[in-house]
């Protein structure tokens, strides 16, 4: 075998022989080091981050971040880092700081000073490289308790320099006590700036300080400032989010446990009002997993989370031009300070033992997706400006969840997917209650009684009082004052409910395009598959033909899609046939989805058995009976015990009618949602659109009925009721 040999070793010969070889060493070249600094952290904003976690780590109670660009006070641009944490002795500058890529921080993942602890941040050995990325020069001066003040400097680009790492070193010197502001602590300063400092890096690095330390910690020895040239709002600030963040419209907190249940508290204040709604919220795993998209469930253990507990808070609000009024007039703020405030902190964060993870960058802000999830359901989905979420994971409960090298994102495996599952989830529960508080604003209600205090009966009752009583003119004008109140009040009303029944409108024409295009398109299908289907019987090709009657399949049921959506697409709409069979329309629904019954082994009674006549459209009947069965189904599904539904046919409120209600055994409703369900738009289902009650209890009120909720529901779950005509003729009168 010939020799080996290289430029560096070409003055010697190495013979390499077939049994034990030659050792050859790794070396890394000192360009490493400044790549590392350059292009492991991605931005300005990030590597200051890293920097000031640093001083967290080191016990620190406070630390100044100083920008300094050109011009400023100063010959030269600097960044300047100075904290009160417990600084570096010599041992540890050569041992530790030294050291790239230290495992120090992962043995030693708590950080003590007598009876002062905290979980350490940095892990990976890598932070204080980040000061390669932010400018060329860097000097450190530092002291221990006690110890004496030790100054060290480097420059990067000499460093970079030098053929190999072995030959670069760095000198470190005693200073006197004089040389160092104070009794311990760490001052790195690092100049020839790589990069310019404006108003705008200013601002977004000031909100991702005011995020470093998550509002669980509750750390009140820990205090950071920003004092930077051209800051609007004076030379040194204390980073502290303003007070109305505190209290925001709309908060769910909470936390998930091992096995993936969700427990959480929901709260809505309106803006300056001490009154408002709470609720608690439980979500177990297999919930969570069944609102998984379907093709990313293979990513995670339908049995069990692989991630570990957790807490959350998120925050949320409309930002409409109405609540930043309110929230300025309220809380003090400038209006024009609102929408900036809530951006600085906008996103979901993710702490690790109470320091931020992530993200640590504007570019990732929206590390979850929330924009892009929103974009289907622009209304009731929040965006990540109106959110501001926290999230706290500990090292000891969650390992396997750690971020990238770049600090922009945690690394994927299937305990960070089920984590941002969990995630993902804790938000929609979050948009369904606040979507239901929007919507109770809006007070929505049925026609028939939306003029009913629009009469002048109650005034003059009290007149014709006033006059048997021997009342005087000014009684008279007190009651009819009061008589105006009580109208302004019904005013209200009637526009807020108007604003309900122009989206239903609305709803109705979009219904009826929906109806015209996909008649007109089957039609033309349909002419377009029938000489299909002759071209393919002369060939006799069996694989065609097949391909045509599953598209004739497709096609009828576009059609029967059309004929849903008829009873919404106009309230005039009337059939021919005007008579239906309650049982016939429970078993044509029942049959529809008969394979899913069975698949998920719900037991399916129906009391009674007869056949109950009423005056109705068939499919009029079968809208109401099949979004009540597919609701039943649906949450059926997410409980783990018995899985049953029932029908039952009983007298109506009034002679001449009858009542159909549906029992499932299901999780059941919440008292607060017992008329909100019926609301468009109001859904607890992670995709589901909110309209499927609507249109059943608009078409039951169409035929003079009301559709109800009885909770708790008849078999644990929910239990919805109906009323309609019964026809004049009855096949079973002894049915009711």
């Amino acid at each position: 075998m010939q020799p080996l040999s290289s430029p560096k070793t070409s003055d010697r010969d190495v013979s390499v022989g077939t049994d034990g070889g030659a050792p050859v060493a790794f070396r890394f070249h000192p360009r490493a080091l400044a790549a590392l600094g350059r292009n492991l952290v991605t931005n300005d904003v990030v590597a200051v981050m890293e920097l000031v976690k640093n001083s967290y780590d080191a016990l620190a109670t406070k630390v100044e971040v100083r920008i300094r660009p050109a011009g400023q006070g100063s010959d030269a641009p600097y960044i300047e880092i100075a904290d009160d944490g417990h600084g570096m002795d010599y041992a540890t500058i050569v041992d530790v700081w030294c050291v790239i890529a230290t495992p120090f921080r992962e043995e030693n993942p708590v950080a003590r000073i007598g009876r002062r602890a905290r979980s350490v941040t940095g892990e990976k050995g890598l932070g204080r490289l980040s000061a390669a990325r932010l400018g060329r020069n860097l000097d450190v001066i530092t002291r221990t308790p006690g110890g004496t003040v030790l100054q060290l400097s480097l420059d990067w680009e000499e460093l970079q320099s030098a053929d190999d790492l072995a030959d670069t070193t760095i000198k470190v010197y005693s200073r006197s006590a004089d040389a160092f502001d104070g009794e311990h602590g760490t001052r790195i300063r690092i100049g020839s700036l790589r990069s310019s400092w404006g108003q705008e890096k200013v601002d977004d690095l000031r909100g991702h300080l005011a995020r470093l330390v998550s509002p669980f910690a509750k750390v009140e020895d820990f205090s950071i400032t920003l004092d930077a040239s051209g800051d609007e709002h004076g030379s040194t600030l204390e980073i502290a989010a303003p007070e109305f963040m505190a209290e925001p419209k709309y908060m769910m907190k909470g936390g998930v446990t091992g096995d993936g249940t969700i427990r959480a508290e929901y709260s809505y204040r309106p803006i300056g009002s001490r009154t408002g709604r709470e609720r608690e919220l439980l979500e177990t795993w297999p919930a969570v997993v069944a609102a998984f998209p379907p093709k990313e469930r293979k990513a995670i253990d339908v049995d069990h989370p692989d991630c570990g507990p957790f807490q959350f808070e998120i925050r949320a609000w409309d930002l409409t031009t109405e609540d930043t009024r309110d929230i300025a007039e309220v809380f003090g703020e400038a209006r024009s300070r609102i929408r900036g405030a809530i951006s600085s902190q906008r996103g979901i964060s993710v702490y690790r033992d109470d320091i931020l993870v992530l993200p640590k960058s504007d570019g990732t802000r929206d590390w979850l997706g929330l924009d892009v999830r929103r974009i289907s359901r622009v209304g009731p989905r929040l965006s990540t400006r109106q959110v501001v979420g926290y999230v706290r994971i500990t090292k000891a409960a969650n390992p396997r969840i750690v971020d990238t090298s770049d600090r922009e994102g945690l690394v994927s495996n299937s305990a960070t997917v089920a984590f941002e599952a969990l995630i993902f989830r804790i938000v929609a529960l979050l948009e369904i209650e606040r979507h239901s508080d929007r919507m109770a604003e809006k007070e929505p209600g049925h026609a028939k009684d939306l003029f009913a205090k629009v009469t002048a009966v109650p005034l003059i009752a009290r007149l014709e009082a006033l006059q048997d009583g021997g009342g005087d003119v000014g009684d008279a004008i007190k009651a009819v004052q009061a008589f105006d109140h009580e109208l302004d009040q019904t005013r209200v009303v009637i526009e807020k409910r108007f604003g309900y029944y122009s989206r239903l409108a609305v709803i109705g024409t979009i219904a009826q395009l929906v109806i015209h295009e996909i008649r007109n398109r089957t039609t033309v299908i349909g002419r377009g598959l029938r000489k299909a289907r002759e071209l393919a019987a002369r060939a006799q090709d069996r694989v065609v033909g097949q391909a045509l009657r599953m598209a004739k399949t497709s096609i009828v049921a576009l059609d029967v899609l059309a004929d849903r959506f008829a009873p919404l697409a106009s309230r005039g709409y009337r059939p021919g046939r005007r008579t239906s069979i309650v049982e016939e329309s429970i078993d044509r629904c029942l049959a529809m989805h008969a394979r899913e019954i069975q698949a998920n082994r719900v037991t399916v009674d129906i009391l009674g058995g007869g056949r109950t006549a009423v005056r109705i459209d068939p499919s009029e009947i079968d809208a109401i009976v099949l979004n009540l069965v597919l609701n039943a189904l649906y949450w059926t599904r997410r409980h783990t015990g018995e899985r049953r539904l029932r029908f039952r046919l009983a007298d109506g409120p009034k002679p001449n009618r009858v009542t159909v209600s549906l029992d499932d055994s299901g999780p059941g409703l919440h008292a607060d949602d017992r008329e909100r369900v019926f609301w468009p738009g109001v859904t607890r289902k992670p995709d589901g659109f909110g309209m499927g009650l609507t249109v059943a209890s608009e078409l039951v009120d169409g035929h003079g009925g009301k559709m109800r909720t009885v909770v708790p529901g008849e078999l644990g779950g929910a239990t919805f009721e109906f009323d309609l005509p019964l026809a004049k003729t009855k096949t079973d009168k002894g049915q009711l």
